[in-house]
């Protein structure tokens, strides 16, 4: 008699089946969960960089505004039945409400890639004048209280400087007569200026008091003129400079988004140097300030957003703007920053 041989029954049992469903439930549902976790992030990611885009480009729609159109629809608010009055640009609008010094910001923002709208939210205020630190007040127009003794004004392509020689400074050399004298008129590289939209402006107090004023890429002196070189060889070789230097740095033309750097040393020991600077009413000029730490030096006070004229002027130039980037109600981007408005 033969032995049937018995084959193995492929396949799974129910239990087995029951078994690996669970187990592949266990693994399936966290990779899921993961992978959903990674493409919302994404997403999110993604959103968030298009909220930064679309507050920069509202706020790039914002600095289009001129000083004109704000003081118009303040005096629209004044005198308009519902005492509010609207400015808008683009898809903005900045609301004036009368008696309030606040200008409301309220509107979208259409990405001009992808069509998608955010909503923009905020407000603009008038900014503040600042110096140094050393002093809280605003600072007006006042050269003869200040003493100001050296002035140096900078256009788009020119660069002077004058000195003045006070009443009894000629006691010393009867040959230098009381008075204001230019010691520098030159040329400033075009070149340099409109491609970087930076001047960087020295002014240095040597170990025996003299005061040199030089830009980086200062050129020759205007139409050949001597008379300059001439009065500073004068002044260098029969005056002496007092131990305390006032000096006034003023961008005379109205330029926006330029920038000076400043570098002011006063190696003379013991000796006091004051800088004051100055620019016109609705100026975007921003001084930078990098005062010398190389020893031995004498003091150093630097004031920054003189004006000509009322401090007030000036006050009405220089706004704070501050932004909120929305989707729906979600919050996904703030900006604030401080601009100037002219014009």
């Amino acid at each position: 008699m033969g032995i049937k041989k018995r084959k193995s029954k492929k396949g799974f049992t129910v239990i087995e089946a029951i078994i690996s469903l669970v187990l592949f439930t266990l693994i399936m549902i966290p990779l899921g969960s993961f992978t959903l976790t990674a493409v919302k992030t994404s997403v999110k990611s993604a959103t968030k960089e298009q909220a930064i885009n679309a507050g920069q480009g509202a706020l790039e729609q914002l600095k289009t505004i001129k000083l004109s159109q704000l003081n118009k629809i303040d005096s629209d608010a004044n005198y308009s039945e519902s005492h509010k009055a609207t400015l808008k640009i683009g898809n903005l609008n900045v609301i004036k409400t009368k008696d309030n010094p606040i200008y409301k910001v309220e509107g979208e923002y259409v990405d001009p890639n992808n069509k998608k709208k955010f909503n923009i939210d905020g407000d603009i205020t008038q900014g503040k004048l600042e110096d140094n630190g050393e002093n809280d007040k605003e600072h007006a127009f006042n050269d003869t209280s200040l003493g100001i003794d050296y002035m140096v004004y900078i256009g788009n392509s020119t660069i002077t400087v004058h000195r003045l020689i006070k009443e009894g400074d000629d006691n010393y050399n009867p040959i230098v007569k009381p008075g204001w004298y230019v010691i520098k008129y030159n040329n400033i590289n075009k070149d340099g200026i409109n491609k970087k939209r930076i001047l960087n402006l020295n002014i240095t107090k040597n170990e025996d008091g003299k005061i040199d004023i030089r830009c980086d890429n200062e050129g020759q002196p205007v139409n050949n003129d001597q008379s300059s070189n001439n009065n500073k060889n004068l002044l260098d070789k029969n005056s002496v400079d007092r131990n305390i230097n006032n000096i006034k740095v003023r961008f005379y033309e109205d330029s926006i988004n330029k920038e000076i750097n400043l570098k002011i040393a006063n190696k003379c020991i013991g000796s006091q140097l004051n800088v004051y600077t100055y620019k016109n009413k609705g100026s975007g000029v921003r001084y930078n300030i990098y005062t010398s730490t190389e020893n031995p030096h004498g003091d150093v006070s630097v004031f920054k957003n003189y004006i000509e004229g009322n401090s007030e002027d000036l006050r009405g130039q220089l706004f704070n703007i501050n932004l909120k980037v929305k989707e729906k109600d979600e919050v996904l981007y703030n900006l604030n920053t401080t601009e100037f408005i002219g014009g």
